[in-house]
């Protein structure tokens, strides 16, 4: 969260605004880039998985699409702060709905 804030923000977005205007950059920008982190993101789900901490029914593409979601909306509007307080609580949420889910 660090580095995006210390001024990495700025060359993420302007990222994302190529890969909407050029095809061949969005591919490589997806393989590249969002994919590996997509998948370390997965990675720890599956973890949790194995542990039992998280239900194996749990759609954990969702999942990762709901954290890097988040992130991805705040970077690019900046509507509110992208800091350790919001990566704290959007941890935080994702537990609490992962927990419902596992209580049903």
């Amino acid at each position: 969260m660090q580095a995006i804030t210390a001024g990495a923000g700025t060359h993420l977005r302007f990222l994302m605004a190529q890969a909407q205007q050029d095809e061949a950059f969005r591919v490589r920008f997806r393989e590249k880039f969002t994919a590996e982190r997509r998948k370390v993101l997965r990675s720890i789900f599956q973890d949790a998985v194995e542990r039992g901490q998280l239900d194996k029914r749990q759609n954990l593409d969702i999942l990762a699409d709901m954290v890097f979601g988040a992130m991805w909306y705040r970077l690019m509007l900046g509507h509110l702060p992208m800091d350790e307080l919001f990566a704290g609580e959007l941890a935080e949420t994702v537990a609490k709905l992962v927990q419902s889910h596992a209580a049903d």
